[in-house]
């Protein structure tokens, strides 16, 4: 015959099995979330990868303020660090917009800047392939980590942080 309390401890022990179960399963689940989200948590802050991404982020600020200036005046402000510090005075009076001025990149260098106006100074620092990029707007760039604009040999542009290249193809170099 059936007993109720046999019947009640079948429960209890399904209901504690069940219990170890999800800890396990949680456990396992933290466990791998942990080896996913650890290296990129330790990743070293003066890495190629860190310096990129802080150039971006300094890069799209930069490319901002040369932006607005734009849409206040109807013309880029000039060429190179003058330029950048145009810009960044114009934003700045209304956002204290990097008040020590132009930041560096990743690896302590300028950014360059041209705006399209400027292109074919022979000591302008426009890049090119076929043609100019970035025609009928700007260029404004850092060299990356190997220092080399890739004027003279376009295989060096590979590692060049960028304001026109949409894709960000230069990740490809320090994801390596």
């Amino acid at each position: 015959m059936f007993s109720v309390g046999a019947f009640d401890k079948s429960i209890k022990s399904a209901l504690t099995m069940t219990r170890w179960l999800l800890v396990v399963v949680a456990l396992l689940i933290i466990s791998v979330g942990a080896l996913i989200i650890t290296p990129a948590l330790m990743r070293d802050s003066d890495s190629p990868v860190a310096r990129m991404y802080q150039t971006e982020a300094d890069l799209a600020s930069l490319a901002n303020a040369i932006d607005a200036y734009h849409d206040a005046k109807g013309v880029y402000p000039p060429s190179g660090e003058v330029g950048l510090a145009v810009a960044l005075d114009h934003i700045s009076q209304t956002v204290d917009y990097f008040p020590d001025g132009a930041p560096l990149d990743g690896w302590g260098r300028a950014f360059h800047y041209v705006p399209h106006f400027a292109y074919p100074s022979k000591d302008s620092g426009a890049l090119r392939g076929e043609i100019y990029f970035a025609p009928d707007t700007y260029q404004l760039y850092s060299l990356g980590e190997d220092g080399d604009s890739g004027k003279a040999d376009r295989a060096a542009q590979a590692d060049n942080i960028t304001s026109w290249d949409r894709e960000r193809s230069w990740r490809n170099v320090y994801d390596e």
